[in-house]
């Protein structure tokens, strides 16, 4: 294919210098890439993107000789090609480049800025490869089945030092206050997984059960913060060794945190890089931000195993690498967090929130072809969340001891290599064929097809008891023609691991439900729960009658189903109804078991749907207000409990702050006077509780609504020096009420001064979802459109675009937005944003047309005393 390189020549080693400047916008460098040509050919080709080559020479191994060179030149594909006067026998060569290069924000070979203390500024140089970045560093073979060593080197002042994947081989002192550092010799790898830093920062260190090396680095101000990590750190990557049974092959693991990053975290070998708020942990942060920053490190480390060690063959499955390192960071967090893992529910927020998304005809599958790299499509939702919550389903399915067997046997069979999905299929089979389960086929359509299937349940209970059960594939708009054409044949049928308990049994028990429907005995039971522990990656809509059956089950004892259960009956009917599926009736009458319920993560669901509703009832101030009412009315008898009291374990502090926002999140008087007066003592140097913090910012500044109060946070903001406080003062500014003073916050926003550049697009995104910002922003969007593709580029502008647009929701609005993309033509690559835009207006304007008076009339009746 004309974007991939030729299979002719491979590259096994490369000798790179880099000279990183720290005080201007450029960097220049020198490449030796051993090769060997396996083909005969007149064409050596490498990546380079923005590069400009000053030397290129072919220098013959076995010859002892320079080639003689016809011609060299760019391609339109990132293509630098060095054409021969003859023709290039087999054998190996050296492609010598010397190359200079211009830093780009955040890709490739880069500088950034930072605090180092209030009044002093400084810079550091850092790189980006994934997905297709290193091309923009050097010229090199850019393609993750290019694996080959690297021996890198680094020019940097001598008030700086330097970091890389592999541990220190030599530091040489140099005239004018410069040094050169090398580093050792890396393994077999990808280019994009090759990583240097040079900066000034500090570190702390300790060393793993087995006796690697793991160093922590931050800033001068941070690094007080980075303990948490690093200890996490240590005892995660001992027990992947020990649980997945392979060592990890390096010396050394640095970790380090980075105060200007787009990304959350990137798995470099050997030195993972992270956003300086995704990592750091102090006595301010929540036992929520905690967990977040030990799931994010174990994501991180499983990708020294499903990555690094073992890489995808091309960039259609990178699910290998993402999916994998999501699911296995949740043990990863487990191992050194047990007390938050009260309930067996990894994961599961993450399918709930994965299959909102997969619900659309415009998702493409796990696995799909990749004919151009664009990092959003490569690194998607779809192929992290759903790929984990795919993999979570087969393990509980097989057993977890299959499961990690398999897994085990794949890394060390293809360590250093790369693989496809079916030599994981392969080696997993080995320890599965004897229950008579052929998971290549069984995970086949889950991983190739877009979407996932929904299970419709009729049960017949006279005489001898036998559910039918039906399976289709579950759309936003199955009548869609796009859905009507792909529905016409027999693609969608999955192989579905079908789990169930019953009311005379609590043991989970298996069916394979690999057809369009089949009959199946239910055995006299009074019920039967379909998906038992939210295992699998499907919904399941049962009968009215059964519905009825298990709303008046939860009402009479909700423990009659486990937490994960009812979570998962009540994520269904929400799902189902709001697509037509079943009457809205259910769901709603499902939810009034809440009152009683203690599991925050049922809250957390619940909340998602009132929030969508909500949105569909902006225009309609009674419905919302019933609506508010009703939730208040839910959530009162455990909020007299609980309230704003720190006092539990991590289950009951999640329980308390899904509380506080279903009472203070609708407008419940005394909660959103509690917040204020919180508010108002954090202004006089009061701090709030971390646990509450950031609903004490966000609900006290909303209701206080005043521009002294937002001034404070304003201030507050731009002068905290503690990048996890400035973090939350940042997350809290858009949740004012003040038209003016928002409409002044989004001028702000997209200045540097005060924002950083990656920080402004979610900013402009959050003032939007503040319903007195929204008009602001749309508004700016359609009059400013050309800046913000100047400022933002085309993509994130689109993205923008989307967010924002797709909360319109009449006629009138669809017009509007029609109208802009007419006048505001975009690439072929960003039509696709912008038909997902328009089906998403269609599809409010259709859900209030349909479904708006009966549910706004169900909150009237049960809004009531």
């Amino acid at each position: 294919d004309s974007f991939r390189l030729p299979r002719s020549i491979v590259p096994i080693h490369y000798d790179i210098v880099f000279n990183p400047s720290i005080k201007s916008d450029k960097f220049n460098g020198d490449v030796n890439i051993t090769v060997s040509v396996i083909r005969p050919t007149n064409y050596f080709t490498v990546h380079e993107r923005g590069l400009e080559i000053s030397v290129s020479e072919v220098y013959d191994i076995e010859q002892r000789k320079m080639l003689n060179i016809k011609r060299r030149f760019k391609s339109g594909m990132d293509s630098y090609i060095i054409e021969t006067m003859d023709e290039i026998r087999t054998g190996k060569y050296i492609l010598i480049f010397e190359f200079n290069g211009i830093y780009e924000h955040g890709v490739g070979l880069y500088r950034e800025e930072y605090d180092y203390s209030k009044n002093d500024k400084r810079h550091l140089a850092m790189t980006f490869f994934a997905p297709n970045y290193a091309r923009r560093a050097f010229p090199c073979f850019d393609e993750p089945s290019f694996k080959a060593t690297f021996s890198i080197g680094v020019f940097h002042d001598s008030t700086h030092f330097a970091i890389s994947n592999m541990p220190v081989a030599l530091e040489m002192g140099l005239e004018n206050n410069r040094k050169l550092t090398k580093f050792e010799k890396t393994p077999l790898m990808s280019t994009y997984l090759l990583c240097i830093i040079v900066c000034d920062f500090q570190y702390k260190e300790t060393l793993t059960d087995n006796g690697i090396k793991i160093r922590a680095y931050a800033s001068q101000d941070t690094v007080d913060k980075i303990e948490a990590a690093l200890n996490w750190t240590s005892k995660i990557l001992t027990y992947f060794e020990n649980y997945l049974n392979v060592a990890y092959p390096l010396k050394k693991l640095d970790i380090i945190s980075l105060p200007e990053f787009d990304a959350n975290g990137m798995e470099n070998w050997g030195l993972i890089t992270f956003k300086e708020q995704s990592l750091l942990v102090d006595n301010t942060s929540s036992m929520t931000h905690k967990l977040k920053v030990a799931i994010l490190v174990a994501h991180e480390i499983a990708h020294m195993w499903f990555g690094n060690l073992v890489t995808m063959d091309w960039w259609n499955e990178t699910w290998l690498n993402e999916g994998f390192a999501t699911h296995f960071a949740w043990k990863g967090a487990k191992h050194v967090l047990p007390e938050y893992f009260m309930v067996d529910d990894s994961g599961i927020l993450d399918a709930c929130n994965v299959m909102k998304q997969d619900e659309s005809i415009h998702t493409r599958p796990v696995i799909r072809t990749v004919t151009e790299v664009m990092y959003s499509d490569v690194y998607s939702i779809i192929v992290y969340k759903k790929g984990a919550s795919l993999l979570r389903m087969l393990e509980k399915y097989i057993t977890e001891e299959n499961f990690i067997k398999g897994i085990s046997k794949y890394l060390t069979k293809h360590a250093y290599g790369n693989a496809e999905t079916e030599y994981l299929w392969l080696e997993i089979n080995e320890f599965t064929i004897e229950q008579g389960i052929n998971v290549s086929r069984l995970m086949h359509s889950w991983l190739t097809e877009s979407n996932f299937p929904y299970i419709n349940v009729s049960c017949r209970k006279r005489n001898s008891c036998q559910c039918n059960i039906f399976q289709n594939r579950f759309l936003l708009d199955p009548l869609s023609k796009e859905s009507t054409q792909n529905q016409s044949h027999q693609r969608f049928i999955w192989d579905v691991p079908l789990s169930y308990t019953t009311s005379e049994s609590n043991a989970v028990e298996y069916a394979l439900f690999d057809s369009k429907q089949k009959a199946f005995p239910c055995n006299q039971t009074k019920w039967i729960k379909f998906n038992s522990q939210y295992s699998g990656y499907y919904l399941v809509k049962y009968s009215e009658r059964d519905w009825k059956q298990f709303i008046r089950i939860l009402a009479r004892n909700l423990t009659v189903f486990n937490k994960t259960d009812r979570l998962n009956l009540l994520f269904d009917a929400f799902t189902l109804a709001s697509h037509g599926k079943i009457n809205y009736s259910i769901p709603l009458n499902l939810s009034r078991y809440l009152k009683k319920e203690d599991y925050h993560s049922v809250w957390s669901v619940y909340h998602e749907f009132m929030s969508t509703i909500k949105g569909y009832l902006s225009d309609d101030k009674n419905g919302t207000t019933a609506l508010k009412i009703y939730t208040r009315k839910l959530a009162k008898q455990l909020y007299s409990k609980y309230r704003w009291n720190n006092e539990g374990n991590f289950l009951e502090k999640n329980l308390r702050r899904e509380l506080i926002k279903a009472i203070c999140g609708n407008n419940g008087r005394v909660c959103m006077e509690t917040a204020a007066d919180a508010y108002k003592k954090w202004m006089i140097g009061e701090m709030p509780n971390p646990e509450f913090a950031e609903l004490v910012y966000k609900c006290g500044l909303s209701k206080l609504n005043d521009e002294v109060s937002f001034n404070h946070m304003w201030n507050k903001y731009l002068n905290e020096s503690n990048p996890l406080l400035k973090e939350q003062y940042r997350d809290a500014l858009s949740h004012v009420g003040n038209s003016s003073v928002l409409k002044r916050l989004l001028t702000d926003c997209m200045d540097r001064r005060y924002f950083r550049l990656s920080w402004q697009v979610p900013m402009i995104k959050s003032i939007a979802g503040n319903s007195k910002g929204f008009p602001l922003v749309s508004s700016y969007i359609i009059n400013k459109w050309n800046d913000l593709v100047r400022k933002y580029g085309e993509e994130q502008s689109e993205n923008l675009a989307e967010t924002v647009f797709s909360k319109y929701q009449t006629e009138k609005d669809l017009l509007l937005v029609q109208e802009f993309y007419e006048t505001h033509p975009s690439t072929e690559k960003n039509m696709k944003a912008r038909t997902r835009t328009l089906d998403n207006i269609k599809r409010r304007i259709n859900w209030k047309l349909k479904y708006q008076a009966e549910v706004t009339e169900w909150f009237y009746i049960n809004s009531k005393p």
